[in-house]
């Protein structure tokens, strides 16, 4: 309407195959991330989380910034992620594309990128889950900060944490 009134002619929107693949995979991804940021939430809040939540509290955080902020739990485990999407019918290419998993070329597996940490989920300013930002709870165990890498629904450069709030 405004391209119309100030005389712009905009192109059309050419509906593509490739461009509906792509919403496809992003509609697939998006439903993915809610799936691992559920799962993460849930462990925080079961008996298997009590060591993340006594962290979460020692750092001066309440249950109610847990249950805001939908703080997880990752599990110290290889595959317990990894395991639970499959078995609700993700693929291990999804998960990848997620940015959820590893993978070990040599030995062709691939496991949980983020192990036995509190994990922050990273919104858009939609409050759509894109991504994850994971804390050791352990400060010997690999970095003490653990981010998901790009992927088609996150860029680094254009998302900051808590910034959905912010708006």
């Amino acid at each position: 309407l405004l391209a119309e009134k100030a005389g712009v002619v905009l192109p059309k929107p050419q509906e593509e195959v490739r461009d509906r693949e792509e919403e496809r995979k992003r509609e697939r991804l998006q439903e993915l991330n809610d799936f691992a940021g559920k799962l993460f939430h849930q462990r925080l809040l079961s008996e298997e989380g009590k060591g993340a939540r006594d962290y979460f509290k020692k750092r001066g955080f309440t249950k109610e910034d847990a249950l805001k902020y939908r703080i997880g739990y990752a599990p110290a485990g290889w595959d317990a992620l990894k395991n639970e999407a499959l078995k609700a019918g993700y693929s291990q290419e999804e998960l990848l594309a997620a940015g959820l998993v590893s993978q070990n070329d040599e030995k062709r597996t691939i496991y949980d990128k983020f192990r036995d940490r509190l994990i922050f989920p990273v919104l858009n300013t939609y409050d759509r889950l894109i991504a994850f930002g994971g804390r050791t709870l352990n400060d010997e165990s690999g970095p003490k900060y653990l981010n998901s890498p790009e992927t088609l629904l996150f860029k680094k450069s254009e998302c900051l944490y808590l910034l959905n709030e912010a708006r």
